[in-house]
């Protein structure tokens, strides 16, 4: 305690009237004072109340003197043993600093929640109409969370009253959205996330051209047309490529490459286009590839299948003309069958390919049965021609 004692001005000689309750003599300034009490070890003022020698004055903003640290706290008299609250108090019943200021004893600071979104990212881009996958992280530290709600701006997206706190917002249309989380605990305690931008861009549609066959092609019937169209997508992906006559669906490719052999085609004017589907329903019409197909000079009835030794064999006449070719499919050999060509003439045998590219071709005489080496072929869909004088004449085949 302070030693009570009246101090001499040396001015003047005269006593202070008070003592450590009243006026005093400051040594520091050599006058009196009436700021409370005289602090021995520094001789100051202090305006803290009665605190033992040798501690240091707290300053005149705090209220009180912690003499286990040594330091002031803004808390309040909290016991010798307890460490001062960095925050506004200091709950003696859990021996812990607390943010809710002094609370009486047997009661519990009840502490806000803490929430984050973790999905999207900050300055996420999608395209319309997006689908954007909401999650928040959200606990309490001294309860449990009552319920996370989601926002856009000041509008409510969707509360989630359950962990995992997420939810699919869909179809978000094209936009800019500022999202925040809203974590609500069991005592009522509110907080708000940070914002997470997102900007929602506008659907790209794809593009589609036909590469094949080229405008203005010609063929003759039967044909078989090879078709296919270079589709892209900018911004997302190809669903499906449809290929049309005028109006009419002839086709769907779903995966790359969007290619088919169209045949039998008959003689007559086609106008092809090819549809492009994005992932988010954009379509794209291609521009229109014409088509004609002439009809046969010799014109060719199909006669349907034959057996032979060497399995089925396609049958093609006309008038006293036939043409067999077989097996079909063939592998390595094969056969090929003709009535009605003037024997031991010249003949070419010809390979071409469903473009009208001729892969292979045998000079040689006619003959009732002739036979040519396809091993070398790429599986696929063939046309084979006979040609001897004026006449031709054309069947399909298959090489496995």
């Amino acid at each position: 305690m302070l030693r009570k004692r009246k101090w001499i001005d040396p001015e003047t000689q005269g006593c202070c009237p008070g003592d450590e309750f009243g006026e005093v003599y400051d040594l520091s300034t050599e006058e009196c004072t009436d700021c409370g009490v005289i602090d021995p070890e520094t001789e100051q003022c202090t305006p803290c109340g009665i605190i033992p020698i040798g501690q240091q004055c707290c300053d005149i903003s705090l209220t009180s003197y912690n003499p286990e640290t040594d330091k002031c706290t803004p808390c309040g008299v909290i016991p010798i043993g307890h460490e001062c609250c960095d925050g506004s108090g200091y709950d003696p019943e859990t021996d812990q600093c607390t943010p809710c200021g002094i609370i009486p004893i047997g009661e519990k600071c009840n502490q806000p929640p803490v929430v984050s979104i973790t999905s999207p990212a900050d300055n996420t881009n999608y395209v319309a109409p997006a689908t954007i996958r909401l999650i928040a992280d959200a606990t309490d530290p001294d309860g449990t969370i009552k319920k996370v709600q989601f926002y856009n701006d000041s509008t409510l997206i969707a509360t989630q009253n359950s962990f995992p706190y997420s939810l699919t917002w869909q179809p978000v249309p094209a936009g800019n959205y500022a999202i925040t989380a809203k974590a609500i605990d069991d005592e009522g305690n509110v907080t708000t996330s940070d914002v997470i931008h997102v900007s929602v861009l506008a659907n790209k549609p794809p593009v589609v051209r036909i590469t094949s066959p080229g405008n203005n092609a010609g063929y003759v019937s039967p044909a078989a047309i090879p078709l296919i169209a270079e589709a892209t997508d900018l911004d997302g992906t190809i669903k499906k490529v449809q290929f049309y006559n005028g109006t009419t669906l002839f086709a769907t490719q779903n995966y790359f490459p969007y290619a088919l052999t169209w045949y039998p085609i008959p003689a007559g004017n086609y106008a092809i286009t090819a549809k492009a589907i994005d992932d988010k329903g954009a379509v794209t019409t291609s521009d229109i590839v014409n088509v004609s197909v002439a009809a046969s000079s010799t014109p060719l009835v199909n006669a349907g299948n034959t057996n032979t030794g060497n399995g089925n064999a396609k049958l093609f006449s006309t008038g006293s003309l036939s043409l067999k070719a077989g097996p079909d499919p063939a592998k390595n050999i094969l056969n090929i069958y003709t009535t009605g060509f003037e024997q031991n003439k010249k003949l070419t045998l010809s390979v071409v390919s469903v473009s009208g590219v001729v892969i292979k071709t045998i000079h040689t005489t006619s003959k009732q049965i002739m036979q040519m080496d396809v091993s070398s072929l790429r599986s696929g869909v063939y046309f084979l021609k006979v040609l001897s004088g004026d006449k031709i004449l054309y069947t399909r085949f298959v090489k496995l």
